[in-house]
C-alpha cells in the first residue's frame, strides 16, 4: 500500500501576483512571441484584449473576459473609476474590437498604441500603498 503524503511537508503555494505584475508578465510573454512582426495581428489583438481584461477584472473585482465593451464600461462606471480612465478603456476597446469582430487589420503602429494605452491605464489604476 502506498501512503498518501501528508500536506505538512509541502511548501505553501506562492502568493498570487498583483494585477499589475501579472499584466506585465503576460504582456512580456505576448511581446516575446513577436506576433506583430509575424503579421499575426488578429492573434495579437485577441491576446492583448485578454491580458488587459484580465487585469481590469482582477484590479476591480469582476469577471471582464467575456463582457461586451458596453458591459465593461458600465461596471467600471459603477466602480467609480475616473472619467479619463474610462475614456481610455473605451479607446482601447474601440481600437481592439474591430480587429476581433470585424476582420479589420490595423497597421503595426496602431497595434503598438494598444500596448501604450493599456500600460497607461494599468499604471494609473494601480493602487499605491502609503
Amino acid at each position: 500500500l502506498k501512503r498518501k503524503k501528508s500536506g505538512a511537508d509541502t511548501p505553501p503555494p506562492p502568493p498570487p501576483l498583483s494585477p499589475e505584475v501579472a499584466f506585465e508578465k503576460e504582456l512580456r510573454i505576448l511581446l516575446a512571441e513577436r506576433l506583430l512582426e509575424k503579421d499575426d495581428i488578429k492573434t495579437f489583438h485577441l491576446r492583448m484584449s485578454e491580458i488587459f481584461r484580465r487585469y481590469l477584472g482582477s484590479r476591480f473585482s469582476f469577471y471582464a473576459l467575456e463582457s461586451t465593451t458596453g458591459e465593461l464600461i458600465g461596471v467600471l462606471r459603477q466602480k467609480t473609476i475616473e472619467g479619463e480612465m474610462i475614456r481610455k478603456v473605451e479607446a482601447f476597446c474601440e481600437m481592439n474590437d474591430p480587429v476581433k469582430f470585424a476582420k479589420w487589420i490595423p497597421g503595426t503602429e496602431e497595434s503598438e498604441r494598444l500596448i501604450s494605452i493599456a500600460r497607461e491605464i494599468v499604471e494609473r489604476t494601480t493602487r499605491k500603498d502609503g
